[in-house]
């Protein structure tokens, strides 16, 4: 990934930065929303963030922006777990 490819990712998030209402956790909307045991919940998230980290690798930086969405049906800010 090139410092350029970094800096966007970085700038795209600022503004869910420093946010005071605290979210839940992804594996705590799995477990309530979906009825998640932790450790299926945790191997999910597990299988998620090794995609998240492949795309962006591989430079596609759109689909890694959707890995919330497209696994969890959750808005791009649940995002920060991955960092």
């Amino acid at each position: 990934m090139t410092e350029n490819e970094q800096w966007f990712i970085a700038l795209s998030w600022m503004p869910y930065l420093g946010r005071k209402e605290k979210m839940r956790s992804i594996k705590e909307i799995l477990m309530e929303r979906d009825g998640l045991d932790e450790d299926t919940a945790e191997e999910l998230i597990q299988q998620a963030k090794d995609e998240f980290h492949e795309l962006l690798e591989e430079g596609r930086l759109l689909e890694a922006e959707d890995i919330c969405m497209t696994h969890f049906g959750l808005e791009p800010d649940y995002l920060e777990e991955f960092f």
